[in-house]
């Protein structure tokens, strides 16, 4: 398979910007290139080109935007892997598990408990991926499909 760098450098501009918007960093036009710029160390004008798809940032620059934005490095720089695959955010998954457990009881059920755990762990992953808020409804339906 042949190289597109313009390909390659147009997700990367689409990763940094998911890594910066997962810290609420300001919104384009509101001094998003001075605050990633300065993630980075450097100046909005290095920003620019970055959110711009016009270049990449250094190693040095990436390894310190990556940081900043708890991302994984693997996953700003190509792309491979998950956004955040160190993390774990405690307050969703109990809030995911409290909506299973909801949905059981609603529904007069009981879920093996290894089904329940790969239930959540997907569930877990798309909203912490993706930046969701669990849906109960949502959940309560599949909680009905695996009862089932």
């Amino acid at each position: 398979m042949k190289y597109d760098k313009e390909q390659d450098i147009k997700a990367f501009s689409a990763r940094l910007r998911q890594a910066l918007d997962r810290i609420a960093i300001a919104p384009d036009f509101k001094g998003r290139q001075r605050e990633a710029g300065a993630l980075a160390g450097k100046g909005s004008g290095a920003a620019k080109k970055w959110l711009n798809a016009e270049g990449y940032p250094s190693m040095e620059s990436m390894i310190m935007i990556a940081k900043a934005c708890d991302v994984s490095l693997e996953w700003l720089a190509t792309g491979r892997g998950e956004m955040c695959p160190h993390v774990l955010n405690t307050k969703l998954l109990e809030t995911l598990i409290r909506a299973v457990e909801s949905a059981e009881l609603e529904e007069r059920t009981k879920i093996d408990t290894a089904d329940k755990a790969r239930l959540i762990t997907r569930i877990y992953k798309k909203c912490h991926n993706d930046g969701l808020a669990p849906e109960p409804a949502a959940i309560a339906t599949l909680v009905g499909l695996l009862s089932g």
